[in-house]
């Protein structure tokens, strides 16, 4: 689940860590504002086209690009659906289906970040930022973000004055620049050819370790000055697949006429408007006093003292609690109330969104088949609806329907009948010459391989045809690993294509804290996926270094949860064989039991719930004191965006996660890792 990578929600998967530049595009005095743009210009079918808003809304100490989102969202009347789980599905009535959706842009730049990661409070969002939502219908491709494109080059440099005889060339990197007499300002204006590349722009010194000047900029000149405007720093948070190399553009000043008396005072200004390197202070953790038990006791906590868990939209989290047996009656309630709610209103809109609801159901000990009255996967017999997302929908609707063994219902009318053999024919058919799989394009993407081997992994014993798929597929992983122990997407280590990789193993029966082919330098796949831990938030970050990223935290949550379960010789994560299913009835309220030994779960339902209330206890005093919980979730993802990598949110990514995915992703990537997505 991811489009982390991607597409926000999900797609949701992208923005940019803003820049902090002493120069404002407001005047003193006047509050700092931001440009928000919500556009659908590829469409043509959708309820609306066009710019649907552009306007500058005043940025607040305490505003993030989600709160200014769902302010403007109200404020002007537009329907929005998702932006409170991250993962963006819906704005005034043009909602994400297929390989379409909303993805999420900081300054042009569709970055490696989810919304959920842009704040005023630390800077990520500043006075002059311009945030874009707008709607792809493959990805990204059609809005200039292209996983497969590798160019680092500029298409184009524009600026806000009129400059004769400049023209430009993306293979040309260096250009003398002729301003106007007496100018002593310019903004640049730079388009990527890449758009899910960052730039930044440099006067005199190329500093790629400090913050830029952005577009939106009124930079100080004078004549003898250069300008420098990097594309694609690894450093910068892109995706960086590999091979990828920086370029780097540098514009000469030249100023006819200029007074040499302005010389000083510029010089004097040029100091004082540079800028002090950020300390980037890491998330990940080398404290070996956190291990991956103390690391799911915490997140436990932190999913059961938020309200917001137990709520469509939070399959994730409710999953990951259901598998741990710490999930308490309430929560089951109130998250099949709200399902309940949703679907009274809606259909799915996604193959994994369907399947990511069957397993939380499943989870619970409720019969997806026989929910009050309704076959929750009678969608599944519709192989248009299963193979509209691609390979991501197909697995995710072979992962739930195996998950209790659910029968594929009859199709309706002329729909093409979903058959067990037809997924595994696709899944199979789909795999990359190197052993791979891909959410798009033709390189192999851990993500995604790790998604296919988590599906195929009930068939092993009994296909030999998968069992030689899967054999080629681990291979491959294992020479993917980083010496950490962590694996890549696009150039960069993340949470996201580590747990996947993670979850696949313990799928797979693999131990991954003694099998020698996931070891590297000591480090096992745990430990890399521990090193995204960020201590002080209790969650995950995408990359290590970024905040926590609620697409990561989800799939690196369920990771662990299936690492626990596989060394505790307890069934995979998705093999809900050891659950007792209880079909839901209007008439009554059925709190369905598990198979499962109680006793070998690290608390009672009963504990969680004395725990749940103190937790929220503390919680609600924090909320008192200002310092409200955190409670993340980048997916399809889903998320965001952020595409950041999410799982079954791979719609888009983050997207994220989503993340998302934060996601995407997310991850979705659209790939999540909400670049504006659904899930992993």
């Amino acid at each position: 689940m991811k489009i982390k990578k991607t597409i926000a929600a999900g797609f949701l998967t992208a923005a940019m860590v803003s820049a902090l530049i002493p120069y404002s595009v407001n005047a003193v005095g006047v509050s700092p504002k931001i440009r928000v743009v919500i556009e659908n210009n590829t469409n043509n079918s959708a309820p609306w086209s066009g710019v649907l808003v552009d306007e500058y809304v005043e940025l607040k100490s305490d505003s993030t690009a989600l709160s200014v989102f769902k302010d403007l969202c109200s404020r002007k009347g537009f329907t929005q659906t998702g932006a409170d789980s991250y993962y963006i599905t819906e704005i005034n009535g043009l909602s994400a289906e297929g390989m379409g959706g909303w993805m999420f842009s900081v300054d042009d730049w569709f970055g490696n970040s989810g919304i959920s990661a842009f704040k005023a409070s630390d800077g990520t969002l500043s006075d002059g930022d311009e945030l874009c939502f707008a709607y792809s219908m493959n990805w990204g491709t059609d809005l200039g973000a292209d996983f497969m494109n590798t160019s680092t080059k500029l298409s184009s440099i524009e600026f806000d004055t009129e400059i004769s005889d400049f023209d430009f060339s993306p293979d040309t990197l260096s250009y003398t620049l002729t301003l106007p007499e007496n100018t002593d300002s310019v903004t640049v204006i730079p388009t990527a050819e890449n758009k899910n590349y960052r730039y930044k722009i440099y006067k005199n010194d190329y500093t790629p370790e400090k913050d830029g000047y952005r577009r939106t900029d009124h930079i100080s000149v004078k004549n003898g000055d250069k300008l420098y405007i990097g594309v694609g720093e690894p450093s910068w948070h892109s995706y960086m697949p590999e091979g990828v190399t920086k370029t780097v553009y540098t514009l000469e000043i030249s100023i006819p006429s200029e007074e040499s008396s302005g010389t000083e005072s510029s010089e004097t200004s040029e100091e004082s408007e540079e800028q002090e390197s950020k300390q980037e202070e890491s998330s990940g953790t080398e404290d070996s006093s956190i291990t991956a038990e103390t690391i799911i006791s915490e997140t436990n906590k932190k999913f059961l003292a938020s309200k917001d868990t137990a709520v469509f939209g939070n399959e994730w989290n409710m999953l990951t609690l259901a598998r741990h047996s710490v999930i308490s009656d309430e929560f089951r309630v109130n998250y099949v109330d709200s399902l309940r709610e949703y679907l009274a209103e809606n259909q799915f809109s996604s193959a994994t969104e369907a399947a990511r609801v069957v397993l939380t159901l499943s989870a619970l000990g409720a019969d997806a088949s026989d929910f009050y009255g309704n076959d929750l996967t009678a969608v599944f017999s519709d192989y248009e609806f299963v193979s509209k997302q691609g390979i991501n929908g197909i697995v995710y609707s072979l992962i739930a329907l195996d998950s209790c063994g659910y029968k594929i219902p009859s199709a309706s009318g002329d729909t093409k009948q979903t058959t067990r053999e037809m997924i595994l024919d696709a899944i199979l058919s789909s795999q990359l010459d190197d052993g791979g799989w891909t959410f798009y394009g033709d390189k192999y993407d851990p993500d995604m391989t790790a998604m296919s081997l988590q599906a195929l992994a009930p068939y092993v014993g009994s296909n030999e045809k998968v069992r030689n798929s899967v054999d080629k597929a681990v291979g491959l992983l294992s020479t993917a690993q980083n010496k950490d122990g962590t694996y890549s997407s696009y150039g960069a280590d993340n949470c996201e294509s580590t747990a996947q990789v993670l979850t696949a193993l313990t799928a797979l029966g693999i131990d991954p804290d003694k099998d020698d082919r996931f070891i590297k330098n000591g480090k096992t796949v745990v430990d890399g996926l521990i090193s995204f831990y960020v201590t002080r938030d209790a969650g995950f970050s995408h990359i290590r270094g970024d905040d926590v990223n609620i697409y990561s935290t989800q799939q690196a949550c369920y990771a662990l949860c299936a690492y626990k379960r596989f060394v505790s010789g307890k069934t995979f994560l998705y093999d809900m064989s050891d659950v007792t299913l209880t079909a839901y009835k209007s008439e009554s309220s059925v709190s369905p039991e598990s198979d499962e030994d109680s006793s070998s779960a690290p608390e009672t339902i009963s504990e969680v719930s004395e725990a749940e209330k103190e937790i929220t206890s503390e919680a609600d005093e924090d909320s008192k004191s200002g310092n409200e919980p955190d409670n993340t979730k980048d997916d399809n993802d889903e998320k965001n965006a952020d595409v950041y990598k999410t799982g079954d949110n791979s719609d888009y990514v983050f997207i994220l996660v989503l993340a998302l995915t934060s996601a995407v992703t997310a991850a979705l990537v659209f790939k999540r890792k909400n670049r504006a997505t659904e899930e992993k």
